[in-house]
């Protein structure tokens, strides 16, 4: 059974789950134009983290960070705040998204465990993938060890383009192959992490994105969140608002925060502008559940 009291730490006193995500790693070294590989790069990483940990724990009701950089920021976190650490394994090499993925270590759940913190996979996924059966075994496997274990498992399954269809193909078909994907992957899970299903390709039409998000929720046998990624914030607050009218259960933005950090020229601004701007978007999402 899933733990409620781990579950708890992540939600707000209304049961909503307000997660602030900076487990980045390859597109965050991209934004501040450093090489996470070395020690200058490395430290730029961690300073960076640790900002976000003070500014964003005392607002939302759960973060997500990463063991390779996110470590030294543990201890800003707010103790109110809930903990969720990724599990998946960054490679900083192209990977075709048709592989396995992998994780970070071999007792990547045991420490994150020991960590008191909940466990989040990613993963690119297409339910007409070759290795789609395969995909939704091992996370399965993921699954058990982490309830075993007595915590929370948060999957994030991301659609990406297969080759075999145009790009149009693609969004025609994103609505129903997304329900696919959450009814695969419901049962695999305590929370769903899910993109918005109305593609930036899309012109944004508030009525027929209730009308997906609705039937997200009809098709999720669990609680299901939105997404960021490069999204614009303004779109972002958009949908989010519109997701909660129609049954979604909160949030897990990232970079819909604070990508503008990457067009800074100084770390003095960028870590100014995650203290500001960021925290201020990030309290206009609050003020949505």
């Amino acid at each position: 059974m899933i733990n409620q009291i781990q579950l708890r730490s992540l939600q707000t006193q209304s049961g909503k789950i307000a997660i602030c995500a900076f487990d980045h790693r390859g597109s965050l070294s991209s934004m501040l134009g450093v090489n996470a590989l070395d020690s200058f790069g490395r430290k730029s990483m961690e300073q960076f983290k640790e900002t976000c940990m003070s500014a964003f724990s005392p607002v939302c009701s759960g973060v997500l960070v990463d063991e390779e950089y996110g470590t030294s920021s543990l201890s800003a976190r707010d103790p109110s705040c809930g903990l969720l650490m990724t599990l998946e394994r960054f490679s900083y090499d192209s990977k075709d998204p048709e592989t396995l993925p992998e994780i970070f270590a071999l007792d990547g759940i045991e420490r994150i465990v020991a960590r008191g913190a909940g466990v989040k996979f990613f993963l690119d996924y297409h339910p007409s993938e070759p290795l789609a059966e395969e995909k939704r075994a091992y996370v399965s496997s993921l699954f058990r060890r982490t309830r075993q274990l007595g915590s929370v498992f948060l999957v994030e399954p991301v659609m990406y383009h297969p080759k075999t269809q145009s790009r149009e193909e693609f969004v025609h078909e994103f609505p129903k192959t997304q329900l696919k994907m959450v009814h695969e992957f419901g049962s695999l899970c305590d929370v769903l992490k899910i993109q918005f299903p109305m593609l930036a390709d899309e012109v944004f039409d508030p009525v027929v994105a209730g009308e997906r998000c609705n039937a997200i929720t009809t098709a999720s046998s669990v609680p299901w969140i939105i997404l960021s990624r490069e999204t614009p914030f303004e779109r972002y607050l958009r949908g989010l608002e519109i997701a909660l009218k129609n049954g979604c259960t909160g949030f897990a933005v990232g970079r819909a925060l604070w990508q503008e950090v990457g067009s800074l020229a100084t770390e003095k601004e960028q870590h100014e502008f995650i203290r500001t701007t960021a925290v201020n978007r990030l309290h206009a999402l609050m003020n949505l559940l």
